[in-house]
């Protein structure tokens, strides 16, 4: 029997981890049937399978979104981009220590992946002021992102998840400040390394065609070619289309027309609709519509039609900027979206958004968009609602968003709560670092308080929260257990030990951080940890020595992700606009990932003794 457990563990984790690499599932969807097979297999009863959800780590997960999104729907970090514009002079070399110093300090309290999203566009700008290219300055802010993470407890999950297998194991999980001093010690290796390093990144000059301080509308049309693909169309009293919906229609069937919102008069004001299929077209709608035909059918398609038309420019989203959102977002890595085309994806049905640009290595995709094959990398250009505009910054759907016209950004919907959002993370802080209550539950009491001060509505704390990272993590943390008890564990840490045991605790510590590192090349931080984080305490046992270094250089490792820009969706947020190869990643990464794990396997032993 335990031969058996052994057998069916290994091979359930051989095929999640294949599964996680090949990205042909969804993460969350992998997790859920290594949840439903490790319970019919027997190696877990099921009880024991579903006791992930029980564990404060995903209450305390689950809660930080919430208080990320707090602080960015009060404007926290906008404010402060616009305190670093003061700061930075006409200095390139100043401009990046304050924003790496800005993106790692605010990204250890708050998502990264939205600290990007803000500080993308602010990086741009400052690039435009001091006549640079964006590639000096935006692969310094992508790691000064990843470095946030080594900052704080709650900065990545990763630390999290190590702190409650340090508690599961007996020991003290990490405080709130624990990791504070390696991080400190990595950012300010990052920027000095950035000091050094930025002069080699990209051109020296800022070219012609690169983005300039912030993208406005007339931009976005430009660079997706919007001009070429884009049409008014105004509905007269005879045209055919009056009393039909788009479906009865038939405009993107029989003409290449994608309607993407309509204007319609309400009285003496205009509104925007965000039109469904069952839509009514009706007399003086005004049809603003993504059209994939060729331009010269544009006069007979009107005539058949007996509508008006118009072409599309900035000044015409403009004036309704207030009403219809804009962003452009990016594929990312993990996504179940790579290989499928905008119109297997739906997301007009599914998110309430339209796709009205596709871009592919820098150039705009012609043609019918709908029927293109997504790739890692590429750029879709969505337009709807500006309340379904915001969601994309804080639900998991597969896509990064990286930015939004200057005119529709920065839009923060209680600027005046900020001193609330900020007493509230005060309160949480005070709390974990005096260990008054459990960090779960101090979470819990921050969150209560930004939503107590309006600082976000219930209904934004309830979308906020990805429901995708807490079911990845809830249902792959049984596989310690089932490591354990099937006899796997020991047999991985006979085995790291049969390669770095003779050279005692620093060169097995030395050995995780590596595997960790190297691991993280191909499959998330998260289900990285969750992997090798039940080795690092089954190794501390082995040796009879205590799992907190362990435990730390795993956290540490998985936020080392320097090295590629598919690591993490920080990196792949600044790959494009920065026009970096993947080889520059490397280039660069690979050197400061060593710089890295040879500080960190020093310090961690005498911060965290053996």
């Amino acid at each position: 029997m335990p031969e058996k457990n052994l057998i069916l563990t290994l091979a359930l984790l051989l095929i999640c981890i294949v599964l996680f690499v090949s990205r042909k599932v969804r993460p969350d969807f992998v997790a859920i049937m290594a949840l439903a097979a490790i319970s019919l297999s027997g190696v877990l009863t099921f009880h024991e399978a579903l006791e992930g959800f029980s564990e404060p780590v995903i209450m305390m997960i689950a809660l930080m979104f919430v208080i990320s999104e707090g602080f960015y729907r009060t404007g926290i970090s906008c404010r402060v981009g616009e305190w670093i514009y003061a700061k930075s002079g006409h200095s390139v070399a100043g401009a990046m220590v304050w924003l790496m110093l800005s993106v790692a300090l605010l990204g250890s309290i708050m998502s990264t992946s939205a600290i990007m999203a803000i500080f993308l566009p602010i990086t741009l700008n400052l690039c435009h002021r001091l006549k640079v290219s964006p590639s000096k300055l935006l692969m310094p802010v992508a790691f000064a992102g990843i470095i946030s993470g080594m900052m704080t407890l709650v900065a990545t999950t990763p630390n999290m998840i190590m702190s409650a297998l340090l508690e599961n194991s007996g020991s003290k999980p990490f405080g709130f400040f624990s990791i504070t001093p390696l991080g400190l010690t990595v950012l300010a290796m990052g920027i000095a390394y950035m000091l050094y390093i930025h002069r080699f990144l990209g051109n020296s000059k800022e070219p012609e065609t690169s983005a300039k301080a912030r993208k406005n509308l007339a931009d976005y049309i430009r660079d997706y070619r919007l001009k070429e693909r884009g049409c008014i169309l105004r509905v007269g009293g005879k045209s055919p289309l009056v009393g039909r919906t788009l479906r009865e229609s038939n405009l993107r069937t029989i003409h290449s027309l994608n309607v993407i919102c309509i204007e319609r008069k309400n009285g003496k004001r205009s509104v925007l609709l965000n039109p469904s299929p069952d839509t009514n077209i009706m007399e003086g709608d005004i049809l603003y519509a993504d059209i994939s035909t060729r331009r010269e059918r544009i006069p007979s398609i009107c005539a058949e039609l007996k509508v008006e038309t118009d072409s599309l420019h900035g000044k015409n989203l403009l004036d309704k900027s207030m009403q219809m959102g804009m962003a452009e977002i990016s594929v990312l890595p993990e996504s179940e979206y790579i290989g499928r085309t905008l119109s297997e994806i739906r997301l007009r049905n599914e998110f309430g958004l339209n796709a009205i640009g596709l871009r592919r290595n820098g150039k705009p995709l012609n043609g019918e968009i709908s029927n293109a094959k997504l790739k890692v990398g590429d750029l879709v250009l969505v337009v709807g609602p500006q309340n379904l505009i915001k969601r994309l910054f804080s639900e998991d759907i597969g896509f990064a968003v990286i930015g939004m016209p200057a005119e529709l950004s920065d839009m923060a919907s209680a600027p005046d709560k900020a001193p609330y959002a900020i007493l509230s993370m005060g309160v949480m802080i005070a709390l974990m670092v005096f260990n008054i209550v459990p960090n779960a539950l101090a979470a819990l009491i921050a969150c209560i308080m930004m939503v107590g001060f309006k600082c976000l509505s219930l209904e934004s704390a309830y979308k906020s929260i990805r429901l995708q990272t807490v079911i990845l993590i809830a249902c792959m943390m049984p596989f310690a257990t089932a490591l354990e008890k099937s006899g796997a564990a020991k047999l991985a840490v006979d085995a790291l030990f049969n390669i770095c045991g003779g050279g005692g605790p620093h060169l097995v510590l030395t050995g995780l951080f590596a595997l960790t590192m190297f691991v993280g090349l191909f499959m998330s931080n998260i289900v990285t940890t969750i992997l090798i984080g039940p080795l690092a305490i089954s190794t501390a046992a082995v040796l009879g020595v205590s799992p907190t270094p362990f435990a730390m250089a795993v956290a540490m490792g998985a936020s080392t992700a320097f090295m590629s820009p598919l690591s993490t969706s920080v990196s792949l947020m600044v790959w494009e606009p920065g026009r970096y190869g993947f080889g520059d990643f490397l280039r660069v990464g690979l050197p400061f990932s060593i710089i890295v794990m040879a500080v960190c396997v020093v310090i961690i032993p005498i911060l965290f003794p053996f």
